[in-house]
């Protein structure tokens, strides 16, 4: 379970960090880029 946690948050790291290089979003459609990433994970996790 553990190996699962550690994957999504690498996977989250990743696509935060090529969308602020890459810069192609406006900052705003970003956050919730990621907030839908981090609200698809725990809804993977916690059922």
């Amino acid at each position: 379970m553990l190996h699962i946690h550690v994957l999504l948050i690498i996977s989250i790291m990743v696509g935060s960090l090529c969308a602020m290089l890459w810069n192609l979003q406006p900052e705003e459609q970003l956050k919730q880029t990621q907030q839908e990433r981090v609200y698809r994970a725990a809804t993977v996790i916690f059922h």
